[in-house]
């Protein structure tokens, strides 16, 4: 069964201050809906879950960034009706391990977390992923445009960037800077520690 999920936005743009960037589509033969759909379900039965995306090596350098920050961020779910799913016809594997960015380096076990929540990708890059730490998942509808301008933290430079908000990969935002924002179809709530690193040995 799916979970049921909420409408509307938390967010109240004219205070926007750190978030987090996503592009979001269909994945792996599931629609935006399912996904939202399957997240909330998991939310709600462990009160938190994993929102896993592509590898990124240097995502610990967001850290630096979230270190005196202890409140929840946002995640913000771009509106892309014309994405199409890089994957259509692959299945997904499951995470099987994971450890948090800002705390141990050991890696715990998915079935130490009661319920054994279900996470998947593709795990492409030396059978890892990066993920969210999500508490929270709302749809927004219809989508909308923030009318509010941000700056991006580039992790290669490690320092805020004014340019046009790239089209792909993840980015911490935060507001005061001068590139636009795109749609925006969801929102999630991002609870510290924020970021976790997944690992499959399926």
């Amino acid at each position: 069964m799916l979970g049921a999920i909420r409408t509307g936005s938390a967010v109240d743009w004219d205070r926007l201050n750190l978030a987090f960037w996503h592009p979001f589509g269909p994945y792996c033969g599931l629609s935006e809906e399912a996904i939202l759909r399957w997240k909330s379900k998991e939310v709600d039965t462990h009160r938190w879950t994993f929102w896993s995306f592509a590898y990124a090596p240097t995502a610990s350098k967001w850290t630096s960034v979230l270190r005196e920050h202890s409140a929840p961020i946002h995640i913000l779910c771009s509106y892309s009706p014309k994405a199409k799913d890089p994957c259509p016809n692959e299945e997904s594997r499951r995470a099987t391990h994971y450890r948090f960015l800002n705390e141990s380096n050991d890696w715990r076990p998915m079935s130490s977390i009661e319920g054994h929540m279900f996470v998947t990708n593709r795990f492409k890059r030396r059978g890892r992923a990066t993920a969210f730490k999500i508490t929270r998942v709302e749809l927004v509808h219809p989508p909308v445009t923030p009318a509010v301008e941000v700056e991006w933290f580039a992790r290669g430079k490690e320092q805020w960037s004014c340019r046009k908000l790239p089209t792909r990969g993840e980015f911490l935002i935060r507001s005061g800077g001068k590139a636009k924002l795109r749609p925006v179809c969801a929102v999630l709530e991002c609870s510290s520690p924020y970021l976790a690193e997944l690992q499959s040995e399926e």
